[in-house]
């Protein structure tokens, strides 16, 4: 019996679409990871209903073009995001085989990212800002390992070895988990943290908990750095500020940037090369005010 082409069955778009999420779960991707390609497909799927655009093998380049235009007045990051998920869509379609080919999406251009990370008088700022030996413990695990605020509220107390500061980072973005470390200062801060809390945690038990010894939430995280923004001072005090410290640290120290991707979990350095960027120019900031050379008055 003759195979049946994607042209003769017409997958209709809202069919696509429940068949791209069930592979996206298949491959146990994070629910928000799910929840941001619902999201950003959204006013799509609208579109092209408006349009009387029901099957995949309807929508054309030009249709797709269209839609970015009516999105114009959104800042290039949010245009970008959604130009990424309806690539995703598409080309998802062309691995199944719901369609033969994908129309083309423009990718809007990026503004150059600057990103923001604390100072060194802000670090300062926001750990004298902490009230007991937990938050301190917090913000240092942060700034010390880059994890994602969902990876830091997961993690239990078996996960973390205090003799060689090795962390078993379970869940991950995508269910990847990896193994990244924390140094002597962290660690010591964990232990009167311990000590204080007046309670020997078993290995399943949350490393991180609050007054009521349950596991401090990712809310609870936000209430903690909103309190910690409000007491420092330092408006950037955000977890993943904390991330983004975290790695321009790392390449300013000169660590190997694809081995950072894997410390910070990422598939590739993608992320990363606004990070380099940036550190490559505060290099050369700092080599215009300092080089010894030019400050030397040679003539």
């Amino acid at each position: 019996m003759p195979r049946e082409s994607t042209a003769e069955i017409g997958y209709s778009i809202s069919e696509a679409f429940e068949l791209f999420v069930l592979d996206m779960q298949a491959r146990r991707l994070a629910d928000l990871t799910v929840k941001f390609y619902r999201t950003k497909l959204k006013g799509f799927f609208v579109y092209c209903e408006e349009n009387q655009i029901t099957t995949l093998d309807q929508i054309t380049t030009t249709h797709v073009k269209k839609y970015q235009v009516t999105l114009h007045h959104y800042s290039p990051h949010y245009q970008h995001g959604i130009a990424r998920a309806i690539r995703a869509f598409l080309n998802y379609c062309v691995t199944d085989e719901l369609i033969s080919s994908a129309p083309s999406v423009n990718m809007p251009k990026m503004p150059k990212h600057i990103p923001i990370v604390f100072t060194p008088d802000e670090v300062d700022a926001v750990l004298s800002a902490c009230k007991n030996h937990r938050d301190k413990a917090i913000c240092l695990m942060l700034l010390d390992t880059g994890l994602r605020s969902i990876e830091l509220v997961d993690l239990n107390f078996g996960d973390v070895s205090m003799k060689d500061g090795s962390v078993h980072v379970i869940s991950g973005k995508g269910s990847k988990g990896r193994i990244v470390y924390i140094g002597a200062t962290t660690r010591k801060q964990i232990k009167l943290y311990l000590m204080r809390n007046k309670h020997q945690p078993k290995a399943a038990d949350p490393l991180f908990v609050t007054e009521r010894k349950s596991r401090i939430s990712r809310s609870g995280l936000m209430h903690l750095m909103q309190r910690l923004r409000k007491r420092s001072g330092v408006e950037k005090c955000k977890a993943h500020t904390f991330r983004r410290t975290f790695a321009v640290n790392c390449l300013r120290n000169e660590m190997n940037i694809y081995v950072l991707a894997k410390l910070m979990g990422h598939a590739d350095i993608h992320v990363l090369k606004s990070y380099l960027e940036f550190v490559e120019d505060d290099l050369e900031t700092a080599h215009e005010q300092a080089g010894p050379v030019d400050h030397m008055k040679i003539k």
